[in-house]
């Protein structure tokens, strides 16, 4: 179970300014959540999970010719201020 000096000290990093009604209420929302992710710790894994995304790869192109030089694209406007 969270504390209230935990849980001010949560809001406090969050930036999140708490009024009198809200730490027991979220105190018990936060105590849920993390129960939660101690269920998910204790889920068995399945033997070869993720190997159908597959092996990762470079879809980019090869740079097969090396680059070259583009023509510069500066272009001179009129002054819009005076001095």
């Amino acid at each position: 179970m969270i504390s209230q000096t935990e849980l001010t000290s949560l809001a406090a990093l969050a930036r999140l300014a708490l009024n009198e009604s809200e730490p027991g209420t979220l105190i018990h929302d936060l105590d849920s959540v993390l129960d939660y992710v101690d269920q998910l710790k204790t889920a068995p894994l399945v033997d070869g999970a993720g190997e159908e995304i597959g092996p990762a790869k470079n879809v980019g192109r090869t740079d097969d010719e090396p680059h070259r030089p583009q023509p510069s694209r500066q272009f001179k406007v009129k002054a819009v201020f005076e001095n």
